[in-house]
């Protein structure tokens, strides 16, 4: 074969060599990277929670504009939605910040004797609570409508200038004011809790 055909032929040999080098490559590396970040998706998802926030706390009222007033005239609040459920039926949202309360008629009265002192001592809500700068300034500002259940009573033992009141709203719920409370720099970490299924073995052995 002259030598001229011979250079042309390797020369052909070579190119077709790289062009398959790198179609076949490509999609190697792609398929790796794809693989490397479900890899990492599938390892984020599990050290890690979608971003939740706190949104409200509900409350069954006999007299809805009693309790929106006491919030909105002493702790902040502002209307931020009203649903008309039609009839009398509505549901009335107040805001502060994030937090909001929501709002509904009661549908019939409580034959629980309402709660003293700082709240319930049963399973369920013990209290709303508010932080202010001084308790003493928001006791004189709320006026009669500071009806004290507890307190002031202060905590300096666990935090230096902690001090805390309980007042009762319209609707005997209990609220706590406080002032001065800071978290722990050093706060434990959280105890393993038992699976059910951990605990339902344990109670076969």
């Amino acid at each position: 074969m002259p030598l001229n055909d011979l250079v042309a032929n390797c020369w052909a040999l070579l190119t077709l060599w790289q062009f398959s080098v790198r179609k076949w490559r490509c999609p190697a590396n792609a398929i790796g990277s794809a693989f490397s970040e479900q890899t990492n998706s599938f390892s984020q998802s599990k050290n890690t929670m979608s971003a939740v926030n706190f949104s409200h706390v509900a409350l069954n009222c006999r007299n809805m504009a009693a309790v929106e007033a006491f919030y909105t005239t002493h702790f902040g609040f502002r209307r931020a939605r009203l649903i008309d459920l039609g009839g009398d039926g509505q549901i009335l949202f107040l805001k502060s910040g994030s937090v909001y309360l929501e709002l509904f008629q009661a549908a019939e009265t409580s034959s629980v004797e309402p709660p003293q002192n700082d709240g319930p001592s049963t399973p369920g809500v013990r209290h709303l609570a508010f932080q202010v700068a001084d308790i003493d300034a928001k006791l004189a500002e709320m006026g009669a409508a500071a009806e004290v259940t507890l307190g002031p009573l202060a905590f300096d033992d666990f935090i230096p200038g902690w001090k805390t009141v309980w007042v009762r709203d319209p609707e005997g719920m209990i609220v706590e004011i406080s002032q001065g409370f800071v978290d722990q720099g050093d706060v434990p970490p959280m105890p393993a809790v038992a699976t059910p299924a951990a605990t339902a073995s344990a109670a076969t052995i």
